[in-house]
């Protein structure tokens, strides 16, 4: 069962935050990509990302960037991306992988250990 079968905003449509946990691998991206390519989310204002054991990041996350970035989440105030480690290299690369969210200024990506609760990832 993928994420997109567990997870249907477009039958949610008041949802205002949204908070994912998860290992960081090849497939987030695209899980996350066709998530919020659904219908029905455009009141959605915080989205927050808790990402474990991040590696480079690739090409696929400009595609996240061109969804949140559109005009269906224009409610869009905030975009937080943090992982349990990191290094600058990667937190920049992820702040270059999503230009949209971060030219509207509303795109943090953060090093927050003390966010994550020892979930098992």
């Amino acid at each position: 069962m993928s994420l997109a079968d567990t997870i249907n905003l477009e039958h949610n449509p008041n949802i205002q935050t949204f908070k994912f946990i998860s290992k960081l691998d090849y497939n987030t991206a695209h899980n996350l990509m066709f998530l919020f390519s659904r219908r029905g989310t455009s009141r959605i204002q915080q989205i927050t990302l808790e990402l474990w054991d991040p590696s480079p990041v690739g090409s696929e996350w400009r595609e996240v960037d061109e969804i949140l970035g559109g005009d269906h989440y224009a409610a869009l105030q905030r975009v937080t991306v943090s992982f349990n480690r990191t290094t600058t290299a990667i937190c920049d690369s992820f702040n270059q992988q999503l230009p949209l969210l971060a030219s509207r200024g509303v795109l943090q990506v953060i090093r927050s250990p003390q966010d994550f609760l020892g979930f098992p990832f």
